[in-house]
């Protein structure tokens, strides 16, 4: 957590922060049990708050839905049962037409209250959650998160069929609607937790990430801005308590952070490209869905003048 002169320097300057970042060997250790582990559906769409491969899995009927939300899922995801074999790859690299197939992406943008609501009115997004990544401690809390000792940032996790909106259409969103300037800060919060992150769910989809970045830059550029300092890359497949290797196409179960093992990513992943442990943790239940819950909550995301294009790249 950054100390009271940190966070006065911090908000006094107009460049990125960066605070002091913890290793795998000096993070806190973490607990043995997800802080979440009966998650119930989105309170806003009615959805699970399972990731792509507890989607595909509803799809498909080859599991319970968990909650209203899969059925819903399912519904909206029209021919995915058809492509879902070929998803773990194909999802990064569909557009936002043709064959369905859902697939996940990992934003952080700061504060993962008014992160979250940027999202569920988005058509083609399918569910939402709120969960900490990028860092080492195993199944955090939010006060665990807050000290800065975890490694992990704040982020959300968004659900979406890729024939109905594609990953550059979510990254608009979420870049037109934060500052990815300031590197461990966002509005008043000061921390690496609040950092600007994407956190990719296959090789091709961080290529597109990278791709889109790169081409928003000059944007933020001519708005004023300084130089993008997000951290871009891969969730990466992970063993589980048993020893299994659980790959991109995972349980349900495992899918919702039960266990702690959360694989969300493509298990050739590189190692140089996986970001902390390449896990998604669930956030606890009051922070799901904060800001329908407390609709006069706390909220420092909104446009920022830039426009981001979203055509050919």
């Amino acid at each position: 957590m950054a100390s009271l002169f940190e966070r006065i320097a911090a908000l006094n300057t107009n460049g990125p922060y960066r605070a002091e970042r913890v290793t795998e060997q000096t993070a806190l250790k973490g607990g043995r049990h997800p802080v979440l582990e009966n998650p119930r559906p989105n309170a806003v769409l009615g959805t699970s708050l399972g990731g792509a491969a507890e989607f595909r899995a509803a799809a498909e009927g080859q599991a319970e839905p968990s909650g209203a939300g899969a059925a819903i899922a399912a519904a909206s995801a029209g021919t995915a049962a058809e492509t879902a074999g070929a998803s773990s790859g194909a999802g990064a690299n569909a557009g936002a037409t043709g064959a369905s197939v859902i697939d996940d992406l990992i934003v952080g943008l700061g504060c993962f209250w008014g992160a979250e609501r940027l999202f569920w009115g988005v058509p083609g997004v399918l569910g939402t959650s709120v969960g900490y990544a990028g860092g080492w401690t195993k199944n955090p809390t939010y006060r665990e998160v807050c000290t800065g000792r975890t490694g992990h940032a704040e982020v959300v996790r968004i659900v979406f069929d890729s024939s109905r909106v594609s990953v550059e259409e979510l990254l608009k969103v979420a870049f037109e609607n934060h500052n990815p300037t300031l590197g461990d800060r966002q509005g008043n919060d000061v921390g690496s937790q609040y950092r600007s992150a994407v956190y990719c769910s296959s090789q091709g989809q961080l290529e597109r990430v990278r791709k889109a970045l790169d081409t928003w830059q000059q944007a933020f550029t001519d708005a004023g801005f300084g130089d993008l300092t997000t951290e871009v890359g891969l969730m990466a497949s992970a063993p589980s308590d048993a020893g299994d290797v659980r790959g991109s196409v995972d349980t349900a179960e495992a899918d919702r952070g039960v266990g702690g093992t959360v694989g969300c990513g493509d298990s050739s992943a590189s190692g140089e490209e996986v970001v902390g442990d390449g896990r998604y943790y669930l956030a606890e239940d009051e922070h799901q869905q904060y800001l329908h819950k407390n609709p006069g909550g706390y909220c420092n995301h909104g446009p920022n003048g830039v426009t981001c294009q979203t055509g050919v790249l």
